[in-house]
């Protein structure tokens, strides 16, 4: 591998981290439109990454390569568990929805029947 080589892969772990910061920023603004754009960028990068580090050698791979692939695992373990946290929120949300739903349907009223009988009156 050369130092060229290196670089290479350490510019685009930087630039995932960068990513899954900024993917965590946009969780927790609830901007979900910027949360998708980031994933297909961090996808894309990913999948470089995938090309560039099967062919080599694990034992080459320095301790900072190694120190940034930590820093990403930890954001994306952030992400995962805030992710997970949102959908129990969702969830909820729906489940109080359906409920509601639910309970309209009871409140309906019903037509007025007729008398099944005859009375004096008819």
């Amino acid at each position: 591998m050369g130092k060229d080589h290196k670089e290479v892969i350490l510019t685009h772990l930087n630039t995932w981290r960068t990513i899954a910061q900024e993917e965590i920023e946009a969780l927790s603004q609830g901007d979900l439109e910027r949360l998708e754009k980031l994933a297909a960028q961090s996808a894309a990068i990913q999948a470089r990454l995938d090309i560039i580090l099967s062919g080599m050698d694990p034992s080459t791979i320095g301790r900072d390569v190694l120190g940034v692939m930590n820093d990403i695992h930890e954001l994306n373990s952030c992400l995962v568990r805030e992710l997970g946290n949102a959908s129990l929120e969702i969830s909820k949300e729906m489940g109080i929805l359906r409920k509601n739903r639910t309970s309209l349907n009871g409140y309906k009223q019903k037509k007025r029947s007729t008398p099944r009988f005859m009375n004096e009156r008819t």
